[in-house]
Formats: C-alpha cells, structure tokens, sequence
C-alpha cells in the first residue's frame, strides 16, 4: 500500500467491493450455466464436449423413458460415466423423464450429483427424496405445462431445485418454448428465498 499510495489502494479495494457486489446481483439470474446431453444410443457426448468445452457449471444429462415418451430411444446409463471423464470436477445433473424414476436413481446413485423428478411420477417420491438426503445428494422436483403450480407446494420446503420445463413434451428438441413456462418461472423466482431452493430452467 505505501507503494502505490492511499488513494490508489483505496480505489483497488473499492474496485474489487463493486466488482464483487456487481457480480452477486446483475448476474443473480444466470449466474448457473448447464450443457445438455442425452443419456441415449444416439448421443454424441464427446461432439457435445468438443463444442462447449469445460465452459458450463454443470452437466445436465436428460434420461427418458417409454413410460413418459413411447417413442424414446433406450437408454445408455454409460453416457453418465463419458460425461464424469469429460467433465470430472463438474456436477452432474440427472433429469429422469420416467413415471417410474426409481430403477433409474437406484442404479445412479455414484454417477450422479443431483437428481430432478417428476412430480406426476407414479414412485414414492418422499422415499427418493429422503434417500437422496440419505446420501447427500441434491434432489429437485420438476414443473412441466399442464400441471398446477400448487402441485408442487408440499415439496418446496424439502428440495434443492425446482426445474421448469420450458416445452410441453419431455424428451423433444426443438419445440416452441411454452408462455406459461415463463409465468411458473417468475413466480417461483418470487418464492425461492423463503423456501431456499433454486430455481432452473429447461428446454425451449
């Protein structure tokens, strides 16, 4: 400091104070960046990889299964262990699109950080949601179009995450984002703090 002189170490420290508070509120929105991947045959994880690079915050991988979407292709849990080489000091996030998400988590539970279900599933999800804590992994529940946002008040005191999903049909690129995708967005936002989850966004 006596160096540079007061006035110029002064203006570092404000600089660095206005620099820190700047990043903490104008980017309280998109401070959370994650790439996705399909847990599937087709998958190209390492294309997907050579785009993006290790600029995400986290990996959010999309299972789905003929229980939500008749049509999906099978899925390939060994994407999760591509994902964990490419991406290995990164969280992995698993979206089971499956009415019966269960046999998915159980057979993911060391290849997964977090784990996003579907409130309409037909499995236990208290009994998920007290293993996930169980075994300290982050869990969230998931909102899609259709759905009552009331259906999700009894899991927002005991989840990490809610996620909404920004098209009408799980498992399906390239659909037209869903206004009221964007309405259930915001007014989450507005309960996030007194639940204490975050919030995420996906699809569209």
């Amino acid at each position: 400091f006596q160096r540079m002189g007061w006035s110029a170490a002064v203006s570092v420290v404000l600089f660095v104070v206005g620099y820190s508070l700047h990043r903490r509120f104008t980017f309280e929105m998109a401070r959370d960046f994650g790439i996705a991947v399909y847990a599937h045959e087709a998958e190209d994880v390492a294309g997907v990889y050579a785009r993006v690079g290790r600029n995400c915050d986290h990996v959010h991988v999309d299972l789905i299964d003929e229980t939500m979407l008749p049509t999906a292709w099978p899925v390939r849990l060994d994407v999760l262990d591509e994902v964990r080489r490419l991406w290995p000091n990164v969280p992995v996030s698993l979206h089971v699109m499956s009415r019966y998400p269960r046999q998915w988590v159980d057979q993911t539970w060391d290849r997964v950080d977090w784990f996003l279900l579907h409130v309409e599933a037909q499995d236990d999800l208290w009994e998920l949601i007290f293993a996930c804590r169980e075994r300290e992994k982050r869990v969230g529940i998931v909102w899609r179009d259709g759905m009552s946002i009331a259906s999700l008040m009894p899991y927002l005191p005991h989840v990490d995450f809610v996620m909404v999903l920004g098209i009408r049909q799980p498992g399906g690129s390239g659909q037209t984002m869903s206004p009221r995708a964007i309405e259930v967005a915001a007014t989450l936002d507005r309960l996030r703090t007194r639940y204490g989850f975050d919030v995420m966004f996906d699809g569209g």
